[in-house]
């Protein structure tokens, strides 16, 4: 049984004030429900009382900042309680190398590696409730399972770093890249192709000359055969002060964070391209 994304029942459990301030105002932009565990015994029995109440949590996420391995025990005491059906644990941290063999044996879903954008739990959360999705192959899914051979993207973006590690993401699941350095020569590149050239474009926001919602919008009123249709996505550090509402009325479909979490990248293509 699929539920959407505001249905969720979400239990956070954080020993860190701040970094809780953080998760909760993620979700209460994105409009999800939660409650708030602050300790190991807490925790179990909020579970346990609001499974009494047949009211049980669909998510867990945990976040010990004492130390990771705090995080691994108290999953591990979570999951001899509740199968994975029952409840997704999703564990956070900053260095993924601490996870290790750590993901398998602990009984974790899911592990997001911080700092948590609001893009990335959004997308997480609507994967969880997409009726496709299978719960427990979310965070081993790979580049491998994806190939987008005989596909198009424009990639507007100035800074050179980002440029050769964005080109290297898309290359490896097949993309064939075309790089412009700034919004207007993005949409040059866009306006001058010919029908069908591209099937995507990711779009940097902080770009010189022309940023990306200009250039968005400019592309989007254009006599182009693609413009109305192409999906456009932002690609922005400033996910969490993001302005939504901006990148809509440009004229985007959606925005990927930076640095670029993969699953949320390929994802997202695959969202797109496998329609085209």
């Amino acid at each position: 049984s699929s539920k959407s994304i505001n249905d969720l029942r979400v239990l956070v459990v954080d020993n860190d004030c701040a970094s809780r301030i953080y998760m909760t105002s993620i979700l209460d932009r994105i409009n999800v429900q939660y409650d708030i565990a602050t300790t190991t015994e807490q925790t179990v029995k909020m579970l346990s009382t609001a499974d009494k109440a047949g009211k049980h949590y669909d998510i867990c996420f945990i976040d010990c900042k004492a130390s990771f391995a705090d995080s691994i025990t108290l999953t591990k005491n979570i999951r001899k309680i509740y199968d994975k059906k029952a409840l997704v644990i999703i564990l956070s941290a900053y260095d993924i190398s601490e996870i290790g063999e750590n993901m398998e044996t602990s009984g974790a879903d899911i592990f997001l590696q911080k700092p948590l954008f609001q893009s990335t739990v959004f997308n997480m959360l609507i994967s969880l409730t997409d009726k496709n999705y299978i719960k427990g192959t979310f965070h081993k899914e790979s580049k491998e399972s994806y190939d987008f051979h005989g596909k198009k993207v424009l990639l507007a973006e100035d800074n050179a770093l980002n440029t050769e590690i964005a080109i290297e993401l898309l290359n490896s699941v097949n993309l064939n890249v075309d790089h412009a350095e700034n919004g207007q020569i993005a949409v040059d590149k866009f306006l001058t192709a010919p029908i069908g050239t591209y099937d995507i474009i990711l779009m940097d926001i902080q770009m010189p000359v022309m940023n990306g919602y200009q250039a968005t919008k400019t592309i989007r009123s254009s006599s182009h055969p693609n413009a109305k249709s192409i999906p456009i996505f932002a690609m922005t550090a400033d996910a969490f002060t993001e302005n939504v509402a901006e990148a809509l009325s440009a004229g985007m479909n959606g925005h990927i964070a930076k640095p670029i979490d993969t699953h949320i990248l390929y994802r997202t293509l695959c969202n797109c391209l496998r329609q085209a």
